[in-house]
């Protein structure tokens, strides 16, 4: 057994070791995934290689990519310390916003490459293309008073981010760009954000003139993702 699925084994115990607590058909179900999973792997000739940009940060694979980036620090209402990157257009192009999903970054939309990611199909477009990056993610992982290492900085959810971040986001934009945001494209749970935004703070979704929801995660009732089941630890995992 190589070492890539020694360590994946180890994560698989891990998980495992909480089984026990579980109702039957849950454990049944859950059983029947991670065997799917290791006879997969199992069955997989694929060699590890290293890929020289996992050590890039955003505004250094769009820059290799051959485009300019520009990183952009703004604050929210309630002190959080967000960066926005910026793929900037000519002086007529017009705003688009991407944001990301949950556990996710900008890096998100270049990490494809050039020909392939959104971020750069829409700046051969000849739009103004804006990257944005929640609270608590690795670019956005600070506050004016408050520090990642107090469990107080970490109360939020995406909510917070609907009502705060979003709202801090599109005003910069389109105050940068004396324009209101021409596109607000998003994932998962920047849409759920959005929605939150929409409902909640009316005023900054009117700078919005068009919004596209892909995969957008609003009502989790019906998941049926081995997701759901992060949800009966959750008194273990609260940060």
């Amino acid at each position: 057994m190589d070492e890539m699925k020694l360590i994946g084994l180890m994560y698989l115990l891990s998980f495992c070791s909480h089984l026990s607590a579980l109702p039957i058909n849950v454990i049944s179900e859950v059983s029947l995934f991670l065997r799917t999973i290791w006879t997969s792997w199992n069955q997989s000739n694929i060699s590890p290689e290293f890929n020289p940009d996992a050590i890039l940060n955003t505004p250094e694979m769009i820059r290799k990519a051959g485009y300019p980036a520009e990183s952009h620090v703004i604050m929210t209402e309630d002190g959080y310390l967000l960066t926005l990157h910026h793929i900037p257009g000519g002086n007529n192009s017009l705003p688009v916003l991407l944001q990301h999903g949950f556990y996710c970054s900008s890096a998100d939309w270049v990490v494809l490459g050039k020909g392939k990611a959104l971020a750069y199909l829409l700046a051969d477009q000849g739009y103004d293309v804006w990257l944005g990056n929640f609270r608590g993610n690795t670019y956005s992982k600070a506050h004016i008073s408050l520090s990642p290492l107090n469990s107080t900085f970490w109360n939020f959810s995406f909510h917070e981010m609907g009502i705060y971040d979003l709202p801090a986001m599109i005003t910069f934009i389109t105050n940068m760009r004396s324009q209101p945001l021409h596109t607000y494209i998003d994932h998962s749970m920047g849409a759920g954000s959005f929605f939150t935004m929409a409902s909640e703070r009316p005023e900054i979704s009117k700078m919005v003139q068009m919004m596209i929801a892909l995969a957008p995660a609003v009502f989790i009732k019906h998941m049926r993702s081995p997701a759901q089941y992060l949800k009966l630890f959750r008194s273990e995992i609260e940060v």
